[in-house]
């Protein structure tokens, strides 16, 4: 459905999905529903909204490789048995713009840099959650974002917690209360050659009230954060920095992009070799289209993700939100999680217009995740380090998808995908075990 007049538009779709599929000898399906309406008031104000609800059954087929290892957007459960599992995803926006910038308030989800198979800065990987945004661009070659986001730490406030007099055989009716989570994000992005960028902003994870200091969009986070209070600042408050760059088509029909991530970065950090951890991310990339073929693309990408990366002595200050299993948090940052190595590939080709199919696939090489206290030892963890409980593991996938759009909005894909998990045992040798997945999805706007 649409509308339109001469001061405002709407527009009005539904939300309809089915999917079968099948992990190796599991069959299961989703059922995908809701609704989607976005529009103007005037010629300033814009609004968004977009509620989808999912159906699994039966329950949950492979927790691990579609919930926790996988690029698939986080959820909350609604529902959760052995019979089917329920979810939803809801995004929101209200906005105001001008002739040189924008600021909105809404829920969802924002994404900071270049790469095809997961963003190690600021990725879509987590639950979306309630933020406030500010987006300007005074100069053709100057732009400077601001982001503060209300995030879940799934950590309860045993100060605030007590019990209730309710009763509901094992379901758990005590007040809890979790402790507040928040981020704020700014960056600055120049331009000083057509399609050549560069940016470099910093972050910062702090738990308790919202601090006016972090609300300030143009201050150093790293620095305000000393005035936060009397409790030492590390169990305060969480900084990092980041930068990118972007080149396109100074080598013709390629995107080349670099990204870079420092955990828990401070000044002082720079000058004590104490508080001096590498915890740090980066990955690089390219884009060719159109060579040798038109319409055919290819994407090669590296990440590297340091031990303890994202994590934190204090779990309140990790660099994640709430996530699909209570174990586990989806982090801010890449989703294969820290102590990892990805080498990626695709190709893509473009048939006729509203067909594709893409090859796929990824070398993954994961250690133990360096959690809590892990990434403070010394001498600190080396690169893709194991412990007597976590093994070392790699992962190589193969995918291949098609898609075709009958029109607008109305599609179907087949998916397959092969993945083989190879454990190092105490031998040195590896043992591998092997799962199939094959989908079809027919859908209206999902």
């Amino acid at each position: 459905f649409t509308f339109r007049n001469k001061n405002s538009y709407l527009d009005v779709n539904p939300i309809v999905g089915y999917e079968k599929g099948n992990w190796d000898d599991i069959k299961y399906s989703n059922l995908i529903l809701g609704i989607a309406f976005n529009g103007d008031l005037g010629k300033l104000l814009g609004f968004s909204f977009r509620l989808k609800q999912v159906r699994q059954e039966p329950g949950v087929a492979n927790d691990f490789f579609i919930f926790r290892f996988s690029d698939t957007p986080g959820a909350n459960p609604t529902l959760r048995n052995a019979s089917r599992i329920e979810y939803n995803f809801l995004d929101v926006m209200l906005g105001y713009s001008w002739d040189w910038g924008s600021i909105s308030l809404g829920k969802g989800n924002t994404t900071y840099g270049h790469e095809r198979n997961g963003n190690i800065i600021i990725s879509d990987r987590p639950s979306s959650y309630p933020n406030l945004r500010l987006d300007i661009k005074p100069l053709d070659w100057l732009s400077f974002n601001y982001l503060h986001g209300w995030l879940n730490s799934n950590i309860v406030d045993t100060s605030a917690a007590y019990s209730t007099f309710r009763y509901r055989g094992n379901e758990n009716t005590d007040r809890q209360v979790y402790i507040q989570k928040y981020l704020a994000i700014h960056s600055i992005t120049v331009e000083p050659y057509k399609n050549l960028t560069f940016s470099f902003g910093e972050s910062v994870i702090y738990k308790g009230e919202p601090k006016y200091q972090f609300l300030i969009p143009i201050v150093p986070f790293s620095i305000l954060g000393g005035y936060i209070g009397n409790e030492e600042k590390s169990n305060k408050f969480n900084t990092q920095f980041f930068m990118s760059l972007s080149s396109k088509n100074h080598i013709p029909n390629t995107h080349l992009y670099l990204n870079y991530l420092i955990d828990e970065f401070s000044a002082t950090s720079v000058y004590d070799s104490l508080i001096d951890y590498s915890k740090y991310a980066l990955s690089m990339g390219a884009s060719i289209v159109d060579i040798p073929i038109n319409n055919l693309t290819l994407d090669l990408e590296y990440t590297k993700v340091f031990p303890s990366t994202y994590q934190h002595f204090n779990p309140a200050l990790t660099y994640a939100s709430f996530g699909f299993l209570n174990s586990y948090a989806y982090t801010l940052g890449h989703w294969a999680g820290d102590n990892t190595e990805i080498i990626y590939g695709s190709l893509n080709y473009r048939i006729i217009r509203g067909l594709d199919f893409t090859i796929w696939g990824q070398k993954i090489n994961k250690g133990t995740e360096a959690v809590g206290i892990r990434g403070y030892e010394s001498p600190e963890p080396t690169f893709l380090f194991t412990d007597n409980v976590n093994q070392r593991k790699n992962y190589t996938y193969l995918g291949f998808d098609i898609n075709y759009e009958f029109f607008p909005f109305l599609f179907a894909k087949l998916h397959l995908l092969s993945i083989e998990e190879s454990t190092k045992q105490k031998d040195e040798s590896y043992k591998n075990v092997k799962y199939k997945n094959l989908s079809f999805t027919l859908g209206y706007g999902i």
